[in-house]
């Protein structure tokens, strides 16, 4: 799953990315924390980046473009929530192609709205303290003595140049005329949905989720019927390999004979071929963590493997996992199964 969360500076962004990410249990991802980290990290993306910020210039879309796309082949299975990004039509533009490639879409962008003068209030009443970086608001989070940090009494708050009244206008200017294209294009595509940011925290979390949750599309009771044939042929495809799991049998072995059996059966292997993967289950022995690469390792007496297979039927996923055991196991293992039955159940 894939959101874009989109606002001018000082909405409150950061926030609710956060607590969005936390909700639909989906990674956030700001777009300054990752070039920051790109260019702590000496890395080429970071290099590149660098060159451009010393020289006071933005950082060009062709190179956030490549960070982004980077850093969603790291990431969670539950998918992304993107802060900051785009901010470009180029970059929606890109990251539209980017999804295209990768069999993902975008489920939907959340644009929060607010009066400039609120966003000025909000930034403009900002104080950090510049002994420890901490930050304070005189209107919502107000220091215990007035103008101190609490941590350092003895240092005056400051505002930051970037806080000042004429340079949060400038920098509000500034995003609207950046975005309007992008908003435009987003709305075109039935994708935007407006969502009020002023209130507090939870007023706000509560609209933006409300959204979200409508944009998520419920399947009809035949596409649901449709996505149980993979299913079915996943659950099928490990009983298939259940009979074979055996001492002196190679997870390579369990692997060639999942992508016959689920070929002959009319189903694509899911895993074979994403992002350049070479093999049709994963296969992880004893010790080895989840998603083990199948390779010449042969199974022993005692052995416990769990085996990941995947299946694309008629334009849908199936997914499970199972865990076998080789023979006789030693009672550790025993409990092992034991407890992680329990906790299914």
């Amino acid at each position: 799953m894939i959101i874009v969360l989109l606002g001018p500076p000082g909405v409150g962004k950061g926030t609710q990315a956060r607590f969005l990410a936390e909700r639909f249990g989906v990674e956030a991802v700001a777009t300054g924390d990752m070039i920051r980290a790109e260019v702590a990290g000496n890395t080429q993306l970071g290099e590149e980046a660098r060159s451009y910020m010393d020289s006071g210039n933005l950082v060009p879309d062709d190179v956030i473009l490549r960070m982004v796309a980077d850093r969603m082949k790291k990431g969670t299975a539950g998918g992304f929530l993107l802060d900051g990004f785009p901010r470009t039509l180029a970059q929606a533009e890109g990251l539209e192609r980017m999804l295209s490639e990768n069999g993902q879409r975008l489920v939907g962008v959340v644009s929060l709205v607010v009066p400039e003068e609120t966003v000025v209030e909000r930034l403009s009443s900002r104080r950090v303290c510049p002994v420890c970086g901490r930050i304070y608001n005189l209107a919502t989070q107000p220091p215990r003595m007035p103008g101190r940090c609490d941590d350092h009494p003895e240092t005056e708050l400051i505002l930051r140049s970037d806080d000042a009244p004429d340079t949060v206008r400038h920098r509000f200017s500034v995003y609207n005329a950046q975005t309007r294209p992008l908003v435009d294009w987003y709305r075109s595509r039935d994708l935007l949905s407006e969502v009020d940011g002023l209130g507090s925290v939870d007023d706000v979390l509560g609209r933006v989720e409300a959204v979200l949750r409508a944009m998520i599309r419920i399947k009809s009771a035949s596409e649901v019927e449709t996505m149980r044939e993979s299913a079915r042929l996943v659950s099928r495809t490990l009983d298939e390999l259940s009979g074979h799991v055996r001492p002196g049998v190679s997870t390579l072995e369990l692997d060639r004979l999942a992508m016959e059996f689920i070929r002959k059966n009319g189903g694509t292997p899911s895993f074979l071929g994403y992002r350049g993967y070479r093999h049709t289950i994963c296969a992880s022995v004893n010790e080895e963590v989840v998603h083990g690469i199948p390779g010449r390792r042969t199974l022993k007496e005692g052995d416990i493997i769990s085996v990941d297979v995947g299946v694309l039927m008629n334009g849908f996923h199936g997914d499970s996992a199972r865990t076998f055991t080789v023979g006789r196991v030693s009672s550790e293992a025993d409990n092992l199964l034991a407890v992680t039955r329990e906790s299914l159940v």
